[in-house]
Parts: structure tokens; C-alpha cells; sequence
């Protein structure tokens, strides 16, 4: 009966106790601000400037002249003549009025000729822009972060434990290998006015004119990418373009089937100079490497050397379960393939199982009923680790007691180890939330053979230059390869803090104290009726025992 007892008190009484409240901050939201360094803490060092090259004016020049101009001469005024003549007429020469100008003064104005101004202002050169990009990362955090704070008022001096906990609900990372870009443009603004005065025995007219305008014409005659070099590509006709590759031409070694002569091929297209398709017989360049003797136009493939520019842009994102973000990627640097089955036939080891044929610029084509290539491979390989912690500056507009550092009005630190604290007052405390990002930055080189087989391909085309009669392809009927690493060695291999990101300034929390004006009443009515059902409750007991 004891036991029972104490079951319904505790029941009844738990109610009366401190009550306690969840402080739930979603959608913390921090991203970098500028994008970061791949290699060390700080923003990624990057390198642009614009430099023009050319003349610059603005100014005027006069041409002509006139002759003649204004001349004045004076002469005795005739109405003073006759003034004088009336004054010496007796009777009436007290009324011949007011004396006369003694003299009179004329213009006349000769002035002929013609006279011109011509102005002009702008600039007319090229423009040399360029940007070099050391390497970049940029990341985007999500966090979600809760405490148990008191929902009723504590008593003044009481220690507060808020029990913070904190979550990565998403998160993203992405990096952008080391890039160079540049671009030379024509570039002219130039303008040209006239303006003019003619005048013949001194009547004149003027006028002034626009001769030429020229607004900022802007037109690229080469540019230069991490893929290749670009030629006239704002004179060309649309569709039209020139290009180099750069680092990205694979270069096949051949033999003549029937002289037995070895030579080069690059995989560039003879018609518009640009990296073409290994497997289109258009893409073929041809070098002699030894015997000058007339080739028959049949070949076999040895073995193929590709050598690439590796770029690298990399981006993952958080995975379920995970608080750490992880990218990695590779990308081929060189690598050499042996052409099994050609190298085979060379030696006469074999029958020709794949030939190439060119007859001229006018029909070619190649086909292979079996083709086995492998061969080492050199990768260039990025890694990058994100680790994080979510941070909290926590503002009080009062004083705190923190065991170890005594009283403060902020405390800096990790959220989930944020410390208990004594209140002297109803406090309120404002979170600006950021996080502790350590990336763990990778890169080297990955060492490995690649192997491949396919059957029954080939291709044919016939035509000249742009003309192409036909052209068309099949296979292969069977594919398969394989790729094997055997290792990776790190040239640079260093963990760091990622900076750059944003803050969040989070909803603040109120702690209420006892007796400090703002307590709220405490629900006695609801209280009272707990306490009643707790009595009738031992009331029933007490009666089960007597009737026992």
C-alpha cells in the first residue's frame, strides 16, 4: 500500500515543480562571403587588371584666317555747318536750337575670309584583360540549434543549465582548381567635330557639324583559356572560329602497313585547326618520322600519348548521418596507351585486326574488328575534408555569474559547451550564431593503368576541306574497360580554418527571476485542484485500510 501511495503523490505533485522550455533556432543559415583559398586560411588570391595599349587625346586645331576688318573715319557733321550758317542770320540766330556734333564718325567693315576648328577626343588601341585564380572553395552550412530553458522563474542566484545541443541539417562545399585567363580586344571611342566661320566684306555665318563617332567599339582579336587559344573571334563570321588547343592533343604513333615507315599523328582537325575526334580520320596530322619512300595510305596504330590541362571543379554536400563534408575528385594529367593488338601486328605477331586508311584528302576511314589498348596513367587529384562546429556569441543586457570567470555580459564559445550561469535579474540574452569551419586540403597526383577492349568499330568519310560527300561510322558492337590506382603521393597536404563566412544573429532568450516585477502569477487555481485530487486520492486509501 506504501508503494501505492507514493506513486499517486508523485503523480499528483510533479505539476507543482519548475517547469522547463525549448529554445528551437532553425534555419541558421552561414555561407562564405567571398570565396576562400584552397591553400591556406584567408580569401583565394586572385590576380586581374585591365591595361589599354594605344593613344589617348582630346584637343583642337584652327585653320584659315581673314583679311580686312572694321575701319572708322570722322568728317564735319553738315548740320553743324548749317547751325554755324544760321547763327549768323540776324534777327533769328538765337533760334537756331542746340548746337550740333561737331564732327560725325563712320564703320565700314571689310573683313572676308574663312576660318575652321576641328576637335576630336577618345582613345584607339587594344586592351590587354587578364585574371589568375589560385584556387578556390566556397561552402553553405545549415544548422539547427536547441536549449532547455525555464519556463517558469528561477530564484535570484540560482545556476541555469541550458542543455545546448546543435545539428548540421545541410551543408555544401565546392572548389575551383587554379585557372589563367586573358584576352586581347581592339578597342576605339573616338569622336570628331567641325565647326567653321566664313565672312565676305563683313557679312559672316557659322555652323559646327559632327564629322565621326565611334562609340566604344569593342571587338576580341585572342583570347586565352585553361582549353585553348581563340583567334579573331569578334572579326569572324558567326560559326566561324580558330582556335589552338592548349595541353590537350593526343598524339598517336603509326605505321605504314606495307613500308613498315613510323609516324606521328596529333588529333587535330585539318580543316579548323581545332582538337578533334581521335576516331574521325579528319583529325589525322602527319609526320614523318623515318623513310622518306611513299607511304601505301594503310596504318596501324602502336600506341597513343594524351596530354591534358587538368581542371578540377569539385562539389558534394553534406550526407545523411554525417557532420563532416567530403569532395574529392581527379582528373587525367598523362597518360600513355600501347595499342596491344597494333604492337602485335607490327612484329607480325598478328594479322592487322585495325587499320586506318587515308587515300589522299579525299577518302579515308579506319576499322577495327579488335582493339586492346592499356597503359600507365598519371591523374592530378583533389581532396578536401570540411569539418565544422557551430559558435555562439551570447549577448546579455545584465550581468551573469559563469563559474571560472566570474561576472561578464558575454560569453564566446561553442554552442553545445555553452556553460551554466547565475541570474541576479530578469536577463535577456541575444545568440549571433557562426560556425569554426577546418578544411583539410589535399592534392597530388594518382598513379594507376587503364585498360580497354572494344570490337567491330570503324568509320569513313569522303570529301575535301568543309565538302563532305559522306561520312558515318559504326560500333563498337562490344566495350568494356577497367581502371586501376595504384596510389596516390601528395604534394601538398595541410589542414587550416576556413573563413570568409557570415553571422546570424539568433531569437533571444528571457530568463525571469522571482520577485524582479516582470514574475508571472503562478496558476494557483489549477494547482489547488491537483492538491484536492492528491487527497481524495489518500482519502480513498486510508478507507480501503479500515474496511481491511
Amino acid at each position: 500500500m506504501m508503494k501505492n501511495f507514493l506513486v499517486i503523490g508523485g503523480i499528483c505533485l510533479l505539476p507543482l515543480g519548475v517547469h522547463a522550455a525549448t529554445y528551437n533556432q532553425a534555419g541558421i543559415v552561414l555561407e562564405t562571403e567571398t570565396r576562400q583559398s584552397a591553400w591556406g586560411p584567408g580569401d583565394a588570391a586572385r590576380l586581374a587588371d585591365t591595361v589599354f595599349i594605344g593613344p589617348e587625346w582630346n584637343g583642337s586645331e584652327d585653320f584659315g584666317g581673314f583679311v580686312g576688318g572694321t575701319t572708322s573715319f570722322t568728317y564735319p557733321n553738315p548740320a553743324r555747318v548749317a547751325w554755324n550758317a544760321c547763327r549768323l542770320i540776324p534777327f533769328i540766330g538765337d533760334r537756331c536750337g542746340s548746337a550740333p556734333a561737331r564732327n560725325l564718325t563712320s564703320t565700314i567693315d571689310t573683313t572676308t575670309g574663312a576660318e575652321a576648328t576641328l576637335s576630336s577626343s577618345g582613345r584607339a588601341g587594344l586592351e590587354l584583360e587578364y585574371a589568375l585564380d589560385a584556387g578556390s572553395v566556397g561552402s553553405r552550412l545549415e544548422y539547427v540549434a536547441q536549449a532547455d530553458i525555464p519556463g517558469t522563474p528561477v530564484r535570484k542566484g540560482q545556476i541555469v543549465s541550458l542543455h545546448t545541443t546543435s545539428e548540421l541539417v545541410d551543408g555544401s562545399l565546392d572548389s575551383q582548381s587554379p585557372t589563367a585567363e586573358a584576352s586581347i580586344d581592339v578597342v576605339a571611342d573616338v569622336t570628331v567635330d567641325a565647326s567653321g566661320r566664313a565672312c565676305l566684306a563683313g557679312n559672316c555665318t557659322s555652323d559646327s557639324a559632327n564629322l565621326l563617332t565611334v562609340d566604344d567599339f569593342r571587338r576580341e582579336l585572342i583570347s586565352i583559356d585553361p582549353t585553348g587559344i581563340n583567334y579573331l573571334d569578334g572579326f569572324l563570321p558567326d560559326g566561324v572560329e580558330l582556335s589552338t588547343p592548349i595541353g590537350d592533343v593526343p598524339t598517336s604513333l603509326e605505321a605504314d602497313l606495307v613500308t613498315r615507315k613510323l609516324e606521328f599523328n596529333t588529333n587535330v582537325n585539318n580543316d579548323t585547326g581545332e582538337l578533334g575526334d581521335p576516331a574521325d580520320p579528319k583529325t589525322k596530322k602527319d609526320t614523318v618520322v623515318d623513310s622518306s619512300e611513299p607511304g601505301s595510305g594503310l596504318f596501324i596504330e602502336l600506341a597513343r600519348l594524351d596530354a591534358k590541362v587538368p581542371l578540377l571543379e569539385l562539389n558534394g554536400s553534406k550526407e545523411d548521418g554525417q557532420d563532416e563534408i567530403v569532395i574529392d575528385g581527379q582528373s587525367e594529367f598523362l597518360a600513355l596507351r600501347a595499342d596491344i593488338d597494333g604492337l602485335l601486328a607490327y612484329v607480325n605477331a598478328l594479322p592487322p585486326l585495325g587499320i586506318r586508311a587515308d587515300f589522299g584528302s579525299v577518302v579515308s576511314g579506319s576499322i577495327d574488328l579488335f582493339d586492346i589498348e592499356a597503359g600507365p596513367r598519371i591523374d592530378v587529384f583533389q581532396t578536401f575534408r570540411l569539418t565544422q562546429d557551430l559558435m555562439v556569441d551570447l549577448a546579455f543586457d545584465k550581468q551573469v555569474d559563469i563559474s571560472g570567470l566570474g561576472l561578464v555580459d558575454s560569453w564566446f564559445g561553442l554552442w553545445n559547451e555553452l556553460p551554466d550561469f547565475s541570474l541576479f535579474g530578469t536577463t535577456v540574452a541575444t545568440p549571433t550564431f557562426s560556425t569554426r569551419a577546418m578544411l583539410h586540403s589535399t592534392t597530388g597526383f594518382d598513379f594507376g593503368a587503364d585498360f580497354s577492349l572494344e570490337l567491330l568499330k570503324g568509320n569513313i568519310s569522303v570529301g575535301n576541306g568543309p565538302v563532305n560527300f559522306f561520312e558515318g561510322n559504326f560500333g563498337p558492337a562490344i566495350e568494356e574497360s577497367a581502371d586501376t590506382s595504384f596510389g596516390r603521393l601528395a604534394l601538398f597536404d595541410d589542414t587550416f580554418e576556413l573563413g570568409g563566412f557570415n553571422m546570424f544573429e539568433g531569437a533571444a532568450m528571457t530568463f525571469r527571476v522571482e520577485g524582479d516585477g516582470s514574475m508571472s502569477p503562478v496558476p494557483l487555481p489549477a494547482a489547488g485542484w491537483l492538491l484536492i485530487g492528491g487527497l481524495a486520492g489518500l482519502g480513498a486509501l486510508r478507507r480501503r485500510q479500515k474496511r481491511n
